[in-house]
C-alpha cells in the first residue's frame, strides 16, 4: 500500500517523537525486508513503489527492477540509496515521468509518499526519510492494518484533505 500524506508541524514532531522512541525501546525487523533511505530530492513516490515492488511477493527478477534488486540486496539502507542516486537509468525514468506529470514539480515539497508491507507476519512502514523501518506488528489483512495506520496520519491532521492510498496487487 502506498500512502500520500501531507507534511505538517503534527506529522513531523511525531515521527520524530515515534523514532526516538523506537531508537531507545528497540524493534524486530526482519531480514527480509527490503528497505532504502531516501536521498534523492522529491523522489518519494519512486522510493515509494521501489520499497512495495522489492516487498511484494514474486519479485521481478529481470529488467530494471530485478538488476537493481539483485545488486542491492546484500547493502544497508544507506548504500542501497547511494546505489540508486548513481543509477542513470532511473534518473532518467524519474525525470522523464515528471517531466510528462500534469502537475509542475514545486520546489517545496509539501506532501509525502510512503509504503505499508507485510513481511513474514508484520506489518512494516517504509519512509524513506525516516532512520528506519517502523513495525506495526502482526499484520492479518494489508488493506484494513494500513488503513488503520493511515486513518492515525489523517487524525493528527484533521482539517487537511491531501491524503491518497493505493494498493499494488497481483
Amino acid at each position: 500500500v502506498v500512502f500520500l500524506f501531507p507534511i505538517s508541524e503534527n506529522s513531523e514532531k511525531y515521527a520524530q517523537e515515534e523514532g526516538d522512541k523506537l531508537a531507545a525501546a528497540g524493534q524486530t525487523v526482519t531480514e527480509s525486508l527490503w528497505y532504502t533511505k531516501q536521498t534523492v530530492g522529491n523522489a518519494c513516490g519512486t522510493i515509494g513503489v521501489l520499497h512495495a515492488v522489492a516487498n511484494a511477493d514474486g519479485v521481478p527478477s529481470a529488467g530494471w527492477f530485478g538488476k537493481f534488486f539483485e545488486q542491492t540486496r546484500a547493502m544497508s539502507p544507506d548504500e542501497r540509496a547511494k546505489a540508486l542516486e548513481g543509477d542513470q537509468e532511473i534518473a532518467g525514468a524519474h525525470a522523464a515521468a515528471e517531466a510528462a506529470g500534469e502537475t509542475a514539480s514545486q520546489e517545496t515539497v509539501e506532501t509525502h509518499f510512503i509504503c505499508f508491507v507485510p513481511k513474514d507476519g508484520n506489518l512494516y512502514e517504509l519512509d524513506g526519510r525516516k532512520r528506519f523501518p517502523i513495525n506495526h506488528g502482526p499484520c492479518t489483512d494489508v488493506l484494513n492494518d494500513s488503513a488503520r495506520i493511515c486513518q492515525q496520519f489523517i487524525s493528527r491532521d484533521p482539517n487537511e484533505v491531501r491524503f491518497w492510498m493505493a494498493a499494488l496487487v497481483g
